[in-house]
């Protein structure tokens, strides 16, 4: 289990609520009009909670939800005036697949230090970088900003559901782990690789395994995002 997810459980357990950060940012408007933004590959898998507690991938649930965040988040840019350009998939480019693993691991590392118990004391102003290698994605690219979205989604089987209502019932003092939800997105700075934007959360609802749940949750996500 990641730190990040770690984090999560212990500060959903601790606090018996969801969880949503402060959206962070160094900019409130892009600096251009109608500037290229590049949604990378989102890194998401979407699974179903055996009875066993276990979690079991389901290919079609993270193929569909993929399809929604994506429809979702294109909605979101023509409302701020700023176009998308689309990663090819079919792309095999190793160094961009190393920047997608990092992005990944600094979204924990904001988590982990930007919010909650762990916030770091001395680190006031909200700094955080990918690096330069960002810049061969403008180049490649032409794009002037990109967008990386970590999603992690688990739903209850119906068993699990069962199990859940009779452990509440026969051990009151005992909370079930359910269905769950963990998200997170930055907005970088394709010039220099500055994060200039980040939001995230963890919470027990939401579905975006379907258009219209998704639209709410993808604009929960990113709340205060810049247009």
């Amino acid at each position: 289990m990641s730190r990040l997810l770690v984090f999560f459980l212990f500060f959903f357990i601790v606090s018996c609520s969801s969880f949503n950060t402060e959206p962070k940012y160094t900019i409130r408007v892009f600096d251009k009009d109608k500037p290229k933004v590049l949604l990378m590959p989102i890194d998401i898998e979407i699974c179903e909670l055996t009875l066993a507690g276990m979690c079991e991938p389901k290919a079609s649930w993270t193929n569909e939800s993929r399809e929604n965040i994506i429809t979702s988040f294109k909605e979101i840019l023509d409302k701020r005036n700023a176009s998308l350009n689309e990663y090819d998939k079919n792309s095999t480019n190793e160094d961009v697949n190393q920047i997608i693993k990092l992005h990944t691991q600094i979204g924990q590392e904001i988590i982990n230090n930007e919010y909650g118990p762990f916030k770091l004391p001395t680190k006031n102003e909200f700094d955080w970088s990918i690096g330069k290698e960002a810049q061969i994605l403008r180049k490649e690219h032409k794009s002037d900003y990109a967008i990386f979205i970590f999603f992690r989604d688990q739903y209850s089987s119906t068993e699990r559901v069962l199990y859940n209502i009779v452990t509440a019932v026969l051990f009151p003092g005992i909370i079930p782990i359910g269905g769950s939800q963990l998200a997170f997105a930055s907005l970088v700075n394709l010039n220099n690789g500055e994060i200039t934007w980040f939001n995230g959360y963890y919470r027990s609802f939401g579905d975006v395994r379907d258009l219209e749940s998704a639209r709410a949750t993808i604009e929960k996500l990113f709340e205060e995002f810049p247009g």
